[in-house]
């Protein structure tokens, strides 16, 4: 089989786009090194043993997973007794086809693995979110993913912060 795949829509006429030709004896093939949050498209035709080749069928696409975020300079601010804003940035393509972030925050250190703390889920379409609702004088992990229609990309870490402390009072 001699398969095409191209960010173009029509991998044979890909009007300067890249186009990558693999050549496979399976009736599946594997790629790699392909940009997050981008979609592909694929042509196959088959080739028999006298090297004559059909046409190409007609082309399909895929969508990659999204690209990883990263944490943002500075990952927190505004943080206050009872909440943080943490903050990161797209990853590969500036974010493009990402629908949303996932952030995870716990007292644990791995938010993905708490050990029994208790971890917050919420859903973001921005590349920031501010977390109230926090104690006071603790200190708290954070983790965010890029979801898309394909799925999500592994959670990185933005580290982790402590809230303020309460100011004393009845003094």
């Amino acid at each position: 089989y001699t398969v095409l795949s191209s960010t173009a829509a029509d991998p044979e006429s890909p009007a300067g786009a890249v186009v990558t030709t693999s050549v496979t004896y399976n009736a599946s093939l594997s790629t790699s090194v392909l940009t997050g949050n981008t979609t592909y498209y694929f042509k196959v035709r088959a080739v028999n043993n006298n090297e004559v080749p059909t046409a190409y069928a007609a082309a399909v696409s895929s969508l990659t997973l999204p690209a990883a975020p990263a944490a943002g300079s500075p990952a927190f601010t505004d943080v206050q007794v009872g909440s943080v804003t943490a903050s990161w940035t797209a990853g590969a393509n500036g974010g493009a086809g990402t629908l949303s972030y996932t952030v995870l925050v716990s007292t644990a250190s791995d938010p993905e693995s708490p050990a029994g703390a208790l971890v917050g889920s919420s859903v973001t379409y921005s590349t920031s979110l501010s977390t109230p609702g926090l104690l006071g004088n603790t200190t708290y992990y954070f983790k965010v993913r890029a979801n898309n229609a394909t799925g999500s990309s592994a959670y990185v870490s933005l580290g982790s912060t402590s809230s303020l402390a309460a100011q004393p009072s009845g003094l």
